[in-house]
């Protein structure tokens, strides 16, 4: 899986993570897009971010999800994960543009979801070749 981390402050379309990605990734099965710094967009570049996230502008097979980090302030003042989370979900619901959008989207906690569900997808995909593998080997040992 390869997590293209994009800030939300840069034009999506020339930041050289997504085209590094479909280059190791061409159909893009492999490639998330993780939008971060969402509190550091621009006015008036919110629709553009939100066509990103909603994976209409630069798509990506298994989507855009936004998180909202701790900034260097709270991590030097030592703000717990708790409320680092608390806030990151405030921030999404109370946010004009954001707010609007599928809850799915958005948070620490959703990427972390999502990751393990595309890991599970992964393995159940990977474990019948790997069973055959391993029944062919067993079979030369006998």
């Amino acid at each position: 899986v390869i997590l293209a981390v994009v800030p939300c402050n840069v034009d999506i379309a020339t930041v050289g993570i997504i085209n590094d990605a479909r280059k190791a990734d061409p159909q893009g099965q492999r490639t998330i897009g993780v939008l971060t710094k969402p509190d550091l967009i621009a006015r008036g570049e919110e629709e553009s971010v939100v066509e990103t996230l909603r994976n209409v502008k630069a798509p990506l097979e298994l989507g855009y999800i936004m998180v909202k980090n701790r900034g260097q302030d709270e991590i030097n003042g030592k703000v717990a994960l708790s409320e680092a989370k608390r806030k990151e979900c405030e921030f999404f619901e109370t946010h004009p543009h954001f707010r609007k959008e599928d809850t799915a989207l958005f948070g620490v906690e959703r990427l972390e979801k999502r990751l393990s569900e595309i890991l599970v997808e992964r393995i159940k995909c990977s474990l019948p070749e790997m069973k055959t593998q391993v029944d062919a080997a067993l079979r030369e040992t006998q």
